[in-house]
């Protein structure tokens, strides 16, 4: 029996010692998403005279966006905002996701793709800049995180059935079946501004003609509501690509970003002047124009090449050449121009057990963007079992956190007598 015991004894001792030295980090956990699998669009047929398809799935380009987001949880908040039109045979649609990236004190910029279903190419050059923000380290990025709150909508309308190729009889007229569904419809022809007029004969037969009736601009426009409410306004891009239309914007700060912000930016990020000059003026566009109607300092529309093929030199140019570095001084350009140029944010920091922290116990406040390394130092006959930091645990004694809102860090320590059985069925 004293063999067992002393065996049990040096275990114990052994698995302090690893709890001790060893990080394991618990990320923020997303509800399961109701998101198509790689087999679940189908892409059909290519309109005729079209060489389009898609460089890279939309389920796989989420599931990226997805990935960093997780990798990221102190920066990103994943919010589903409504469900688009469903598929034959399905009772409801899939989820409608945003992306949220910074600080949400922060002015607001969002971009959007997909508008219209089918700007693969635009999700592409969305996630470029949404990974470059998250991973360069770049001071420009540094800037931004702290400074604005992004969104990112990557997938407006999953379905590539539901496009702009229509009956005859509508303004975007195309062959109804073309695009790969009966009711193919153009959700940014749903807010209905201008020349950009719904399609009615298109309408899947439970929904009524425009405008607003489609589920997904219900959604967009339930979140535009909600994410304008902020005082420095808020700025909106749609990719938009493959058409010949203008590269355009419209509102109080289209001037300012084009003309005074953009060329230093592009400098500082590239050491060269920007290339495409995005006018302030062009021809309706729904999405773009409708944003008015919501607080919007500034509405754009982008388009990123012209005509509808798909090439490698193009591929490249969106995600690392001309185009990408185009869009990305664009993007910085227009976060410069509703930042919030003093943010602060608060941490308090408080303990559960004997010892100390650093910071010490309190509330402590910091600028946007600061990186504050959070310590312990337990007292004789007590161990670092934990922190809580905005609820999430980190079973490291030393974390840096990165001051984005109003934290809170709890320091747990434990008697070395006292056993403490984790969820995680670890002894600390």
């Amino acid at each position: 029996m004293k063999t067992h015991r002393r065996i049990a004894y040096n275990l114990l001792v052994i698995c302090l010692l690893l709890l001790h030295f060893t990080v394991f980090v618990v990320p923020r956990a997303h509800a399961r998403l109701n998101v198509p699998g790689p087999d679940d669009i189908d892409y059909g047929t290519n309109p005729p005279g079209s060489t389009y398809g898609p460089f890279t799935e939309k389920a796989e380009m989420f599931q990226n966006f997805l990935d960093l987001a997780n990798a990221n949880p102190d920066l990103v908040t994943v919010q589903v905002i409504g469900q688009g039109y469903p598929k034959p045979g399905i009772s409801v649609g899939w989820d409608m996701v945003v992306f949220l990236v910074g600080n949400p004190n922060g002015g607001r910029v969002l971009w959007d793709s997909l508008m219209h279903g089918n700007e693969d190419d635009g999700v592409e050059v969305l996630f470029a800049i949404y990974s470059w923000l998250l991973t360069s380290g770049h001071p420009r990025a540094q800037r931004i995180l702290a400074r604005n709150y992004v969104a990112f909508f990557p997938m407006v309308d999953w379905r590539w059935e539901r496009t702009n190729y229509n009956t005859a009889t509508c303004p975007c007229s195309g062959t109804t079946g073309s695009d790969g569904g009966e009711w193919g419809v153009n959700i940014a022809r749903d807010f209905a501004i201008g020349n950009e007029q719904s399609c009615p004969d298109n309408w899947a037969p439970d929904i009524p003609p425009g405008p607003y009736t489609q589920p997904e601009t219900q959604a967009c426009v339930n979140f535009w509501n909600d994410f304008r409410n902020h005082p420095n306004g808020w700025i909106y891009v749609n990719l938009h690509c493959g058409a010949t239309s203008p590269r355009s914007g419209r509102g109080e700060l289209a001037s300012t970003i084009v003309n005074t912000l953009r060329p230093p930016i592009h400098n500082e990020l590239f050491e060269s002047s920007p290339s495409w000059n995005i006018g302030t003026s062009g021809g309706a566009h729904a999405s773009r124009d409708a944003v008015a109607n919501y607080g919007a300092r500034g509405g754009f529309i982008i388009e990123l090449e012209s005509g509808w093929r798909h090439t490698a030199s193009r591929y490249e140019s969106m995600t690392s050449g001309e185009a990408y570095r185009e869009m990305l001084s664009f993007f910085a350009a227009q976060c410069e121009a509703v930042e919030v140029a003093e943010a602060e944010g608060s941490l308090t920091v408080s303990i559960q057990g004997s010892g100390s922290t650093v910071p010490s116990v309190g509330t402590h406040t910091y600028p946007f963007g600061t990186v504050v390394t959070l310590q312990t130092t337990e007292s004789p006959g007590w161990n670092f079992s934990r922190w809580v930091i905005d609820g999430v645990t980190v079973y490291s004694p030393t974390y840096g956190l990165t001051i984005t809102g109003n934290h809170s860090a709890c320091a747990h320590v434990s008697p070395l007598n006292t056993i403490v059985i984790t969820s995680k069925g670890t002894i600390g």
